[in-house]
């Protein structure tokens, strides 16, 4: 099993020729900067906080473009029509049952986690991806069930966030184990105490850096060969993408539930199989279980 490629953000050392995120001491490095970064946003206060997680987001997103072979996405008619419509559908099913919505959502993204083929062997894959859904509802549920029941427009029943934390507990369970196998596993350990020190939405943006859209941007930049200036426009691009959000969401609160709604009919088909999405010709090769975001080989 290799070490996961924790994030890409060192264009500038040549990352897309030979930058080695499998070495420990790399890998240390670059999960103390996040953790850092993420500590100074925590203590400068939410607002902060919430915009270094959904800085982390809009980063990750742009791999949701591409196959598990690099190849553009977008440029295929079939493919985006599909898109389009299964992001319709979420989005006004989130509209109409946003708690229930948001459970689906929870649970298929847990799912997409666990088959990206980005993140080491299926167990860590596993852990990831069940404290991404619940490692702040079983650390912070008060703030957790506040940004979900926002995000909803509604109250968030009890029983739901005991879920939650259940996952949450089980995907330590299984990090207890990965790590009692392999310590040092830096992006393994920064999943684990990001729910417990940071603002729920910061804590789950570095989980999903970190555990899933890092390694596969990483994987990404990779095959499409891209130079420093990629790297520093996708950075400038999610920080002006964010400011907007944050600076928006004051004007209007009241529409936060169609914002959130915007948000899972943009990002619920990228969780469904490629295969449910792309033509014939993309489908060729395509691993059974492999995701839109599968850009990098089972390890």
């Amino acid at each position: 099993m290799r070490f996961a490629r924790p994030f890409a953000s060192t264009a500038v050392t040549g990352m897309n020729a030979a930058a080695d995120w499998h070495a420990p001491p790399r890998q240390a490095l670059g999960t103390g900067a996040l953790l850092i970064g993420a500590a100074s946003l925590q203590m400068a206060g939410a607002v902060w906080a919430v915009a270094g997680g959904l800085a982390l987001f809009v980063a990750g997103l742009p791999h949701g473009a591409f196959s598990h072979t690099g190849r553009a996405l977008l440029n295929r008619k079939p493919y985006v029509i599909r898109y389009l419509l299964a992001g319709l559908l979420a989005g006004l099913a989130f509209l109409w049952q946003p708690v229930a919505a948001l459970a689906a959502f929870l649970l298929a993204s847990a799912w997409h986690f666990t088959f990206d083929h980005s993140s080491g062997a299926t167990l860590r894959r596993s852990a990831i991806a069940l404290i991404a859904i619940g490692g702040s509802a079983l650390f912070r549920p008060t703030e957790t069930q506040a940004v979900f029941a926002a995000l909803c427009g509604s109250a968030i029943p009890a029983p739901v966030m005991i879920v939650l934390a259940v996952c949450g507990v089980a995907g330590y369970a299984m990090t207890a184990r990965v790590l009692l196998k392999r310590p040092r596993d830096p992006a393994l350990w920064l999943v684990a105490v990001s729910p417990a020190l940071f603002h729920p939405v910061l804590a789950t943006g570095l989980v999903f850096w970190v555990g899933h859209a890092g390694p596969l941007t990483s994987r990404l930049a990779r095959l499409r060969n891209w130079t420093p200036v990629t790297w520093l426009a996708l950075g400038g691009a999610a920080v002006a993408a964010t400011a907007a959000i944050i600076l928006a969401l004051p004007l209007a609160p009241a529409f936060l539930p169609w914002y959130a709604a915007a948000a899972v009919g943009l990002i619920a088909p990228h969780l469904l199989p490629l295969r449910w999405l792309s033509p014939a010709a993309d489908r060729q090769g395509t691993p059974v279980q492999s995701s839109q975001a599968a850009i990098s080989p089972a390890t």
